[in-house]
C-alpha cells in the first residue's frame, strides 16, 4: 500500500516539475521598481507589463517568424537566464543634451533551439529583442 502511494506521489511530483518548467515565469523590474515586465514560457511565449501594480499590457503573444518559416517563441524552453543592471551615459553630439543617461535592468533568456530573448525595463518604458 505504501509503495503505491509513493509511486503516485513521485509521478505527481515529476509531472508538476515538468509542467512548471514549460510554464515558467520570469520578471524584470525597472530601476525605480515601478515597471514590472513578466515573461511566461510554454507553448506560446507571452509577456505582460505593469506600472505600480496596474496592468499596462496584458499577457500577449511574443514571437518572430523568420524568412525560412521558423517561428521563434513557440514551445519556448529556457536553457539559461542572466540578469544585469546597467547605468551608463551615452554621448549625444546632435541632441539638446551632450549626454543621455542609459539606465535599465536587463533579463536575457537563452532558449532551446539556439536563440534567445533580451528584455529591458527602463524607468520610462520596456523593450525586447530576439537574437540568434
Amino acid at each position: 500500500m505504501t509503495t503505491k502511494y509513493f509511486t503516485i506521489s513521485a509521478l505527481l511530483f515529476v509531472s508538476s516539475a515538468s509542467w512548471a518548467q514549460r510554464n515558467a515565469g520570469f520578471h524584470v523590474k525597472s530601476p525605480d521598481g515601478q515597471l514590472d515586465l513578466t515573461v511566461q514560457t510554454g507553448a506560446t511565449l507571452t509577456w505582460a507589463v505593469q506600472h505600480a501594480g496596474t496592468p499596462i499590457l496584458t499577457p500577449s503573444a511574443l514571437s518572430l517568424t523568420l524568412a525560412g518559416g521558423e517561428v521563434l517563441g513557440h514551445n519556448a524552453v529556457v536553457t539559461s537566464v542572466k540578469t544585469e543592471a546597467v547605468n551608463t551615459v551615452i554621448a549625444a553630439p546632435v541632441y539638446k543634451k551632450r549626454e543621455v543617461a542609459d539606465q535599465y535592468n536587463q533579463l536575457t533568456l537563452n532558449l532551446k533551439g539556439d536563440y534567445g530573448l533580451v528584455l529591458r525595463a527602463y524607468n520610462d518604458g520596456v523593450a525586447y529583442r530576439f537574437f540568434t
